[in-house]
């Protein structure tokens, strides 16, 4: 039995946190966009921006947490983390050359794209043979 499918609910579970985690820089986007990009003073439409973004996030978060107790849930919700998680490694790689922010970013893609890589091997571990 492939790893990923044995250790399923544990991944989902510390991947799940991780991904929910960035929830509380909806408490204080200032202060999470001064950590994450280095931003000191960022305007009124990036604060409601990145508020919003890690609203969405730790929903997702959430939802891979869910994900680790209801099997039935799993394929759709592990195909739309993966999907949101490769768009930002992509992101931040095509914009490492050319903006200080992506440098920053860096770490979160490193973390993300060993998410993505281990939620492929179980989708494909899963998924019966055509």
């Amino acid at each position: 039995m492939n790893w990923t499918v044995q250790h399923i609910e544990t991944i989902l579970w510390v991947t799940g946190l991780f991904t929910a985690s960035v929830g509380l820089m909806a408490l204080a986007p200032t202060l999470g966009l001064r950590i994450m990009f280095k931003e000191e003073r960022p305007s009124p439409l990036l604060v409601f921006v990145f508020r919003h973004w890690a609203v969405v996030v730790a929903s997702l978060g959430a939802l891979l947490i869910l994900a680790a107790s209801q099997p039935a849930l799993r394929t759709p919700i592990i195909i739309a983390a993966g999907i949101e998680k490769a768009i930002l490694v992509l992101m931040v790689l095509s914009n490492l050359g050319s903006t200080d922010f992506a440098k920053w970013a860096l770490p979160a893609a490193i973390v993300d794209t060993v998410c993505v890589v281990m939620y492929v091997m179980y989708l494909l571990a899963t998924q019966p043979v055509a």
